[in-house]
């Protein structure tokens, strides 16, 4: 992400903007002219109507003909009428017909950017921040960001035709007015300036409250927060970043409230000096006449707050600049993973080259690691939790990258490969796997859920033994499932979930899968026919089982046992048991769970 001093520059803010330009006029050139066309139409209207109704007094004061004031007033009546008609148009059904499409379209890139994004962003706080905001300021992207150019032309153009007006009646009203104008726009841009300060401490605040706040009304949190403790924890954590917040918006309020004061006094105190100097003109010097005194009357309402208005725009630029940026940042922002663009051949091996990794800098999770597998190998990485086997899955599958050493797919560093490329090639389960609010389909095949995808779907689920549940399910594999959105999606139990979520590397034809704790929510029986059925579908295939239940590590090819991040068994099982070792020691403990063929 960019530095907040780059982002306050008059140069970078133009390039933001410009930025946004192109995107509006790529995706949406309509809607771009009509918002000119619409900031022209507002910046004129006010100074037209100005001119009429000076006429109109002018004449009233002169004793004319009843029949040129009609005329006058009639003229004001259709330029009004047709004014409001179309901004309403342009307002009530154009802006949002547009502003939503391109809505849709940011957010569409901001998406497929956060599915390509690092896991090791997400442990990066700034980054995390920036990211946040990112996805809250979208809208400031595109369709803000012209809306703001628009309002300031069209201001622009209300207050330079406004005050020719007025220098034309009063050239020391409009001095006073103008002075007027360069207070407030000291004012606005220190009030802006605290709004952001403030924004940036409120955000992780408000990212922990949002967090305790969910946990509570998440069903998956429900009996941990009946069981333990943990919910008083929280509740006093809430209660502390809400004092936090107290405190921020006390600090901030003091500041605010001063400028609020000093903004109130400007606004009133030099209006009435404005409309006091011009009665002393009209009454006892007598140059200004009545239409004369109604302009400056008016264009002291209209152009204070014309010029109030154009100095919140003019400051607000700079905020919104630093909206669009995060935005942009993100949207330029290219992770260093996917920088690969050889398209991946079918696995045929995969080597650790003395690989080290950590999710922080300072601690490393795995150290040295070195094995390599080949097409059609069996292996189990067993350890305690915490040994690092998950850690060693998430690099294989390029979530993270190695802090040192190399991974070499097929002869080459992985990082070579087009990241989607070589993902199509492995399947994987993760311990923390997730059920999404879409139909069963959707869920196994991690797709739309065609009728020509419903056998692949049907044998997917039968590998894992689902085929009494699918018939009990109301719509088959078109049944919704959790009821987040919908009353009568299902809910699965955790053994259900688990072998929806295994289903989905059968549902694809992968040279390589990959296990992690794939049988954790199962029973033994459910267990061991889940194993056997992997079995015969991956007679062929490669895979990887990462586990620290030892019942399916009897028939691999070879076993790594990990500690504390590092292999310090190798072998087949009947090897590591005759080492007697760490791994003979976990497996006698486990030995009386087993059910073994």
């Amino acid at each position: 992400m960019r530095k907040r001093k780059d982002v306050a520059s008059i140069g970078h803010i133009l390039q933001n903007y410009k930025y946004s330009f192109k995107f509006m006029w790529k995706y949406s050139k309509i809607y771009l002219i009509l918002s000119f066309f619409s900031s022209i139409l507002g910046g004129l209207f006010p100074s037209l109507q100005l001119i009429l109704t000076s006429r109109l007094f002018n004449i009233l004061e002169k004793g004319c003909p009843f029949d040129e004031a009609l005329t006058v007033i009639i003229i004001m009546t259709v330029c009004a009428c047709t004014y409001v008609l179309l901004m309403r148009l342009y307002s009530g059904i154009l802006v949002p017909r547009f502003s939503q499409s391109i809505h849709l379209k940011v957010q569409s890139i901001l998406f497929g950017k956060v599915r390509r994004l690092e896991l090791a962003k997400y442990d990066d706080p700034e980054f995390y921040n920036g990211f946040v905001l990112a996805m809250q300021n979208a809208d400031s992207y595109a369709t803000a960001a012209m809306t703001a150019l628009n309002n300031l032309f069209s201001c622009v153009l209300s207050v330079v035709t406004t005050l020719g007006i007025v220098i034309y009646i009063d050239l020391v009203a409009m001095l006073i007015m103008f002075a007027s104008a360069i207070m407030a726009m000291i004012i606005d841009a220190n009030m802006k300036k605290i709004e952001f300060k403030k924004q940036l401490d409120i955000t992780p605040i408000g990212r922990r409250k949002e967090y305790i706040d969910r946990v509570h009304k998440r069903a998956d949190f429900a009996k941990e927060l009946r069981l333990s403790d943990l919910g008083e924890i929280l509740k006093q954590d809430y209660e502390d970043n809400t004092a936090d917040f107290l405190s921020l918006i006390k600090r901030y309020g003091k500041k605010t409230a001063i400028l609020g004061i000093l903004d109130g006094f400007n606004i009133n105190v030099i209006y009435l000096i404005t409309i006091a100097w011009t009665i002393y003109r009209m009454v006892v010097i007598g140059s200004v006449s009545l239409g004369g005194f109604t302009i400056i009357v008016t264009s002291c309402t209209n152009f204070k707050g014309s010029l109030v208005r154009l100095v919140k725009l003019l400051t607000g630029i700079s905020k919104q600049s630093m909206q669009i940026d995060k935005v942009r940042s993100f949207l330029e922002y290219e992770p260093e993973e996917r920088r690969g663009s050889l398209p991946a051949p079918r696995f045929e091996s995969i080597e650790y080259k003395n690989v080290s990794f950590g999710y922080n800098p300072d601690k490393a999770i795995l150290h040295g690691i070195n094995l390599k597998i080949c097409k059609g190998d069996k292996i189990a990485i067993v350890g305690y939790n915490g040994a690092g086997k998950s850690t060693f899955i998430k690099l294989l599958m390029r979530l993270y990258e190695p802090t040192e050493g190399s991974i070499i797919y097929n002869g080459r560093d992985y990082r070579e490969y087009e990241m989607d490329s070589y993902r199509s090639n492995i399947g994987a389960v993760f311990q923390d796997f997730k059920i999404f609010a879409t139909t069963v389909g959707e869920n196994v095949l991690g797709d739309e859920c065609t009728e020509k995808d419903i056998k692949t779907v049907e044998s997917a689920l039968h590998y894992v033994a689902f085929d009494e549940k699918l018939a009990s399910l109301p719509n088959g594999i078109d049944t919704i499932l959790t009821r987040e959105f919908d009353e009568d999606g299902t809910e699965l139990s955790g053994g259900e979930s688990q072998k929806i979520a295994i289903a989905r590397v059968f549902a694809r034809p992968y040279d390589l899968i990959v296990m992690d704790e794939p049988s954790s929510a199962l029973d033994p029986i459910a267990e061991y026919s889940l194993n056997k059925h992997i079995a015969e579908y991956a007679n062929d295939k490669t895979v990887i089982f990462i586990s620290h239940r030892l019942s399916t590590t009897r028939h691999a090819d070879r076993i790594y046992m990990f500690e504390d991040g590092r292999i310090i068994e190798t072998g087949t099982h009947e090897e590591l048991i005759s080492l007697d070792g760490k791994y003979a020691e976990m497996f006698k403990i486990q030995a009386e769970k087993y059910i073994v063929q």
